[in-house]
């Protein structure tokens, strides 16, 4: 597994159809804290999307079955996505506990002896539509929050079938 560090961006290159897979953790000290993670595609000409979880890998199966294309996380960028944005954000309350699994290989999400919650975040580069090497930046940090998520629960995503 590798780290995505707080306020430390990645660059990653994710083929077509594949995805590459950080995990963050998060002081669970940080009740009042949001997590925004944010993927900025650095060239065109392919389909990047940003997922996460708390305590799981976020999953995507495409083309397992005719009509049967997966993509299931806690949280989902679908709206910046289908859009084609180049910029995909994601702002989750940081010490959320999910005991819900979306089907995704668990990991302990209290490390460091209950002192981190682990969330799994992955680029998921969309063959769909285009079919290039994706190249984004990751990153994440904590921001401060003294009033409740107005950010609803990004339902899972489920491409349309073209």
């Amino acid at each position: 597994m590798l780290e995505l560090r707080l306020s430390e961006p990645a660059v990653l290159a994710v083929r077509p159809g594949e995805q590459a897979r950080r995990y963050v953790d998060v002081p669970s000290s940080c009740c009042c804290c949001v997590l925004r993670i944010v993927l900025r595609r650095l060239a065109a000409g392919a389909d990047p999307v940003v997922l996460a979880s708390c305590g799981e890998w976020p999953v995507v199966g495409l083309g397992l079955a005719p009509g049967q294309d997966v993509v299931r996380a806690h949280y989902v960028a679908s709206g910046a996505f289908q859009r084609g944005e180049p910029v995909h954000e994601l702002v989750v309350h940081a010490a959320e506990q999910r005991r819900t699994a979306c089907g995704g290989e668990q990991f302990p999400f209290a490390v460091d002896n209950g002192n981190a919650i682990r969330w799994g975040v992955a680029v998921f580069n969309c063959p769909l539509m285009r079919c290039a090497d994706a190249h984004v930046l990751l990153s994440a940090e904590l921001m401060q929050s003294h009033a409740p998520l107005r950010t609803p629960l990004q339902p899972p995503l489920q491409p349309p079938l073209q």
